[in-house]
């Protein structure tokens, strides 16, 4: 059994970008949970055109750290949570 697996986060990256076009949210801060050295999710949110997008470590971050519990609950496999929104430093 592997230990880690390989993701591709083009399409919710994708269709995030669309919803906050949609939804004309032009000004946002987004939060990734920092997953290792390779930083694949951050490289993939930034390769679909997505901006103002930082590397977070959920233990600085509560907002980023309640996400990830609450996937943990609804979802079998562990995953990476995205915390965003236009005051997104009020998560500290």
């Amino acid at each position: 059994v592997p230990e880690t697996l390989d993701w591709s986060y083009f399409a919710p990256f994708d269709g995030f970008k669309k919803l906050l076009t949609e939804m004309n949210i032009y000004e946002y801060q987004l939060m990734i949970d920092r997953e290792g050295k390779e930083s694949h999710t951050l490289n993939s949110a930034i390769d679909v055109g997505l901006e103002n997008v930082t590397e977070e470590d959920s233990k600085d971050y509560v907002g980023i750290r309640m996400a990830d519990m609450l996937v943990g609950l609804i979802s079998p496999n562990e995953g990476e949570i995205v915390v965003c929104g236009k005051r997104a430093d009020r998560l500290k």
